[in-house]
């Protein structure tokens, strides 16, 4: 019974300083995918039919300001991998197309708040989630969640 009991609590401490170190941690263990894909469909030019591209800079935010960024064209999927402990808050990017001026889109808490201008507090979506950027019924350019 001593043996067994010493086995088991060996065991646990095993375990225990395992999880404690950096390398067993939630900072060594826990992924979290964001997924992003430019939905905005390739348009044409209406007097000559060239077609137009828009390329989207999309930036991953951590609460602590620390970001990811990434360049996906029409069509494209990007996905963001965040390493431990400090989940993604939130998207924020511009979209380019190959005539006009870029557009800036609304800033969205992966939590589902979406807001203009910078600053914005958002906290922290521990888990993963898949994002489209789409034109509204205004042509204006947002983050989508489905």
């Amino acid at each position: 019974m001593k043996r067994w009991l010493k086995m088991t609590l060996l065991t646990g401490c095993v375990v225990c300083t395992s999880l404690a170190s950096p390398e067993g941690s939630a900072g060594g263990i826990l992924k979290y995918h964001v997924k992003v894909k430019n939905d905005i469909a390739v348009e044409y030019w209406p007097s000559t039919g060239t077609p137009i591209h828009t390329t989207c800079t999309v930036y991953l935010y951590r609460p602590d300001y620390s970001y990811q960024v990434a360049t996906i064209a029409a069509g494209a999927t990007h996905t963001f991998t965040v390493n431990g402990p400090h989940c993604p808050a939130r998207l924020e990017g511009t979209c380019q197309s190959d005539y006009g001026p870029p557009a800036t889109m609304y800033t969205r808490c992966l939590t589902g708040k979406e807001s203009w201008g910078s600053g914005i507090s958002c906290t922290a979506a521990c888990w993963s989630s898949d994002w489209f950027i789409r034109r509204s019924d205004t042509r204006s350019l947002h983050f989508h969640k489905e």
